[in-house]
């Protein structure tokens, strides 16, 4: 996320708090938060207005701070891309606080016969949940506005791929739980001196190379464990029957009393 200076994703905002004495509220600037509470630095870019070059002071912040500084913000009154990171923001911190989220396996690179030679493990929200599947689609319906998201300026891009609607939700929230699973260090006592690789993937973002013909079924293993939490989006009809178990002294062919 960028942030330039004295504005938050593509807007000027300011967050109004009540002063101290009689002097009524005052507007705080984004750019003083940072200042006075939050990490960041700057970069000088060129950009282009209205086909005017411009040069501009932009704020780079972590994916972290750029959340807690969402979550300060008191009002939603902004650009739509503004508002879409603002509710973003709020859904992740109810998702991380309800603990609705699940590993999965994310391949980086494949051998010529389609397996997978490394992975990383990425954390998404279970948004087959209801509570989590509601506020994806308030996301969802957000971002699907039509000033949300111009075809020169998208809010959500990955890989100069613009993204929009549930998979531009999906990737933000993925993103934010990812890094907030890592960055709280978890490791199992036993191993903590010496963890396996498969700790080292789940909990610090370690990349997991496939180096024997054994580690190969890793990977479709984690995805088929954690697969049964996607059961809930899916139709099942279920029958049951009923056989009792034949008694003892039962005659073999004859139903039980």
């Amino acid at each position: 996320l960028i942030m330039r200076r004295q504005s938050c994703i593509y807007n000027p905002v300011f967050d109004v708090r009540p002063a101290v004495g009689d002097d009524g509220p005052v507007s705080v600037a984004v750019s003083d938060v940072f200042k006075m509470e939050m990490p960041y630095h700057t970069e000088d870019k060129v950009v282009w207005n209205d086909g005017q070059r411009e040069e501009q002071t932009w704020m780079m912040v972590d994916l972290h701070t750029a959340m807690q500084l969402f979550l300060w913000l008191s009002s939603d009154f902004g650009s739509p891309s503004y508002r879409f990171f603002f509710y973003t923001c709020r859904v992740a911190l109810m998702i991380m606080k309800n603990q609705a989220f699940i590993p999965d396996v994310l391949p980086l690179n494949r051998h010529e016969e389609n397996k997978i030679e490394e992975f990383k493990i990425i954390w998404k929200p279970v948004h087959t949940a209801e509570v989590v599947k509601e506020q994806l689609d308030n996301l969802t319906e957000l971002y699907n506005v039509t000033e949300a998201y111009p075809e020169n300026d998208p809010c959500v891009v990955v890989d100069s791929m613009p993204l929009g609607g549930l998979p531009a939700s999906l990737h933000v929230l993925t993103v934010l739980i990812t890094k907030f699973v890592r960055d709280l260090n978890f490791m199992h006592k036993k191993s903590k001196n010496n963890p396996p690789p498969e700790s080292l993937a789940f909990f610090s973002g370690r990349v997991y190379k496939i180096q024997s013909l054994a580690q190969q079924s890793v990977p479709r293993a984690i995805t088929k464990y954690f697969g049964v939490f996607d059961l809930i989006k899916t139709d099942l009809e279920v029958s049951v029957h009923i056989k009792p178990l034949p008694t003892r002294g039962s005659i073999p062919g004859q139903e039980p009393p």
